[in-house]
């Protein structure tokens, strides 16, 4: 992500899910599916079971660690639109 969109900042990696946890952000229930591709390009799959995962969630923080903005998704597909996470940063942190 940080190749794909050239960013400047650091980003929270959290595989074990320990910070996920802390802040609440653990969904239990998320439905597992043994996915392959038929003919080398279309997703197919059955679902297997259930799994932990993260809520797709994007915070800011200010130097002082004070969260200034959430951006929260009920889908995991749903990414942070790039131009309303642009005018979040400018209003924590003032313009470039």
């Amino acid at each position: 992500m940080v190749q794909q969109d050239d960013l400047t900042f650091d980003l929270l990696s959290d595989p074990d899910l320990t910070i996920i946890k802390r802040f609440g952000l653990l969904h239990e229930g998320a439905i597992e599916f043994n996915t392959w591709f038929l003919l080398g390009h279309f997703p197919m799959g059955y679902p297997t079971g259930f799994k932990q995962m993260a809520i797709p969630t994007m915070f800011i923080l200010d130097e002082g660690g004070v969260v200034g903005w959430i951006d929260q998704a009920d889908d995991y597909r749903l990414c942070g639109d790039r131009a309303r996470t642009g005018e979040a940063l400018t209003e924590v942190f003032g313009p470039a």
